[in-house]
């Protein structure tokens, strides 16, 4: 799969590995000879990334950062390859920074997607990820990131799909780089719920983010969103994360109990309008974040049996 070079804004180039539309993406911001990148893919791809660095002037040590969005292997994998090639540190937030400097970690962390059941699961994480690399600064909610050709970055502290996923926002232009925050956009795949493993944190990072009033949104696996699309994708994503938790209510109201596998049918059957006999490790993830979160509302509990049920007064909401 190629990747692609645009020129986005002023001070802004991405690289997108994918068709644009479906697609993983590196930002450089600033000039090729003095620029910060947001993200570094995986470590297999890094080569042919740096190539086209190189081709588009982006050439080996003009980096002053390599910045990780958040602490998932296919937005750090690679760094320490790409920060050796831009001759940078890397920083990213302390949420982050931890499973960056130790990717074993991966498979306990909470809201893990990876399988660590099978045999070869950490060779292929290692493989996706390649060498380790340490953390170099972090970077905290209300600090500031000196950009070239663009002024200064806002760090804000955004988690919900990742607890150490920030949101870069420079003021001037109303540029947002937000990773994963908007997770299920208007142009979702009709079988994607979203990966919310905190869906209260998520909610209030949405309204944060729409507060900033982006005028360029710019996403870690879509092309960047202008105009109207902006406050369409992150109500979209709102929306999603309510709706899956609506649909867990319904359900429980309908069949009383609930295992988790039966809880993430049901979310796919009701939010997706698909049967989902097989359903990938995040869903799993989603909906029990879902479960957990109504639980501390008060709305449901979990039993003795590690099934969940309604509290009393659940018809009353």
């Amino acid at each position: 799969m190629a990747i692609r070079y645009e020129e986005a804004c002023e001070g802004v180039a991405v690289f997108y590995l994918g068709d644009g539309t479906h697609c993983s993406t590196v930002f450089a911001l600033g000039t090729p000879d003095n620029y910060i990148l947001i993200d570094s893919l995986t470590d297999p791809v890094v080569p042919e990334l740096t190539e086209v660095m190189h081709a588009h002037g982006y050439k080996s040590g003009g980096g002053r950062a390599l910045i990780v969005s958040h602490g998932h292997a296919d937005h750090f994998g690679g760094a320490c390859r790409l920060s050796r090639y831009a001759d940078c540190p890397v920083w990213a937030h302390p949420g982050s920074a931890f499973v960056i400097e130790d990717p074993d970690d991966y498979f306990a962390g909470r809201g893990s997607i990876c399988r660590s059941d099978r045999r070869d699961a950490k060779d292929q994480l290692r493989h996706m990820i390649g060498e380790p690399v340490r953390v170099e600064r972090l970077l905290r909610d209300g600090d500031t990131v000196d950009c070239p050709g663009l002024g200064s970055l806002d760090v804000h502290h955004m988690p919900g799909h990742e607890r150490g996923l920030i949101t870069l926002f420079e003021k001037r232009a109303r540029l947002a780089f937000t990773g994963d925050l908007v997770q299920a956009g208007f142009d979702s795949g009709d079988n994607w719920l979203g990966l919310v493993p905190d869906p209260e944190r998520q909610q209030d990072s949405l309204a944060r983010l729409k507060a900033l009033d982006p005028a360029m949104l710019f996403k870690g696996h879509r092309r960047h969103r202008v105009g109207d699309d902006i406050a369409k994708d992150i109500e979209s994503s709102r929306c999603r994360v309510a709706a899956v938790c609506e649909a867990l209510l319904e359900e429980i109201r309908e069949v009383g109990e609930l295992t988790l596998s039966q809880a993430v049918r049901a979310a796919f059957r009701r939010v997706l309008h698909r049967e989902e006999r097989a359903a990938a490790p995040y869903a799993g993830v989603t909906v029990n974040g879902a479960l957990c979160w109504l639980s501390r509302q008060g709305r449901i509990k979990l039993t003795h049996e590690l099934t969940w049920r309604a509290w009393p007064g659940i018809e009353d909401g």
